[in-house]
């Protein structure tokens, strides 16, 4: 499966661990070019935030027009595209629940959420489809409006998504609430941003970083509680049925599946054991 990587030149540091954690697992890499916040003026930035029902920073319009950048890519494609951050560290099975996915030729409106969040999803109570000898298993989605980090669609979805993208929305609260999607979650999950895995954890010191504090607002209050209202008569036909049939929860994670990026001597002595012994897993599995 095709994967791309949402990444800015600035942060070179990411792109090194990604290329190597890609080589480590076997899997091939296309890095995109992300929208950077210094490409954003204020008068853009304004106008996104009157499309909005909340603050926003330049950091979340720039991550919203990234992902459309990747959509656009997909749009183009004949098969599914698994779609990445720069900061995510991916399972040691990442590879082949990949590969199983892209042979189950699901339907074209089918989109996996791969990633791991600190956030409880409203979920299917039984698994839409189990892989015994993978050990995962994928649940519907009714809810969930965090994270965005990890997931596969397809080039019809893409377009759908891309068609729907009328004036700005936070990534997240746009991509899983289309209610024609058929929103599936991968437990355990493959994929996890490095600041949920480990806050105190960084790729290097060498990125430099364009995080904005300032907020942009709706001009109209009435115009932005309006969008909310319309926004949450939008997604009841998801809100409903979970309710009825879903399960809210955390979502379920293999912390030992991962590699984080070695920082310190004592890092590197401890990721070498890991290695060590996920070789060790993979000698007793063959």
């Amino acid at each position: 499966m095709r994967i791309l990587v949402i990444n800015t030149p600035n942060k070179a540091s990411r792109r090194a661990f990604q290329q190597a954690q890609a080589t480590r697992l076997g899997l091939e890499l296309e890095f995109i070019n992300a929208v950077s916040v210094d490409d954003l003026p204020a008068r853009v930035l304004q106008n996104a935030a009157n499309d909005w029902t909340r603050g926003i920073r330049a950091q979340d319009v720039a991550c919203t027009f990234s992902h459309w950048r990747a959509w656009e890519i997909v749009s183009e494609q004949t098969e599914q595209v698994c779609v990445l951050e720069d900061d995510v560290l991916l399972s040691e099975r990442f590879k082949d629940v990949l590969d199983y996915i892209e042979r189950r030729r699901d339907d074209w409106s089918c989109v996996y959420d791969l990633e791991f969040a600190n956030y409880k999803h409203n979920l299917s109570r039984s698994p839409v489809w189990r892989n015994a000898g993978l050990n995962v298993a994928a649940h519907r989605i009714f809810k969930n409006k965090r994270g965005a980090a990890a997931y596969v669609l397809g080039p019809k979805a893409a377009q759908r998504l891309l068609r729907e993208a009328n004036g700005y929305r936070m990534l997240e609260a746009f991509l899983w609430t289309r209610r024609w999607m058929r929103q599936l979650q991968i437990e355990p999950c493959q994929a996890v941003q490095l600041d949920v895995f480990d806050p105190n954890a960084s790729f290097g010191r060498h990125d430099t970083q364009h995080r904005t504090t300032k907020i942009f607002r709706n001009t109209s209050w009435v115009a932005a509680k309006l969008k909310r209202l319309a926004l949450s008569v939008e997604e009841l036909p998801l809100v409903v049925p979970g309710l009825a049939f879903g399960q809210r929860r955390s979502l379920r994670i293999c912390r030992d599946d991962y590699l984080p990026p070695e920082n310190t001597a004592q890092d590197s002595m401890k990721r070498a054991k890991r290695l060590s012994a996920l070789e060790r897993e993979k000698q007793e599995v063959v």
